[in-house]
């Protein structure tokens, strides 16, 4: 683990009513934040800029073909609309 964060810390934590001893991770604030997942509003559905934005990035060719597979497309439309809904 030290060569991935040097600048962390860990250590057991002293459990008397447990059978084992849980380790401790200190990073100070080293971590990244995780992603919230995304999560389609049925709101959305009654605006119409909602269906442009995902046809807009659904329907992306480049070279005559596709651009992604359906999962990629699926969080490229996540992101797409989070960002929409910010708007």
């Amino acid at each position: 683990m030290e060569i991935f964060f040097p600048k962390a810390i860990s250590f057991i934590v002293v459990a008397i009513a447990l059978e084992h001893s849980p380790i401790g991770l200190l990073t100070n604030g080293m971590m990244k934040k995780a992603n919230k997942d995304f999560k389609f509003e049925s709101r959305w559905l009654t605006d119409e800029e909602c269906s442009r934005v995902v046809q807009e990035e659904w329907e992306i060719i480049e070279n005559g073909r596709s651009r992604g597979t359906f999962g990629v497309k699926l969080r490229r439309n996540g992101v797409k609309l989070s960002k929409w809904n910010k708007k």
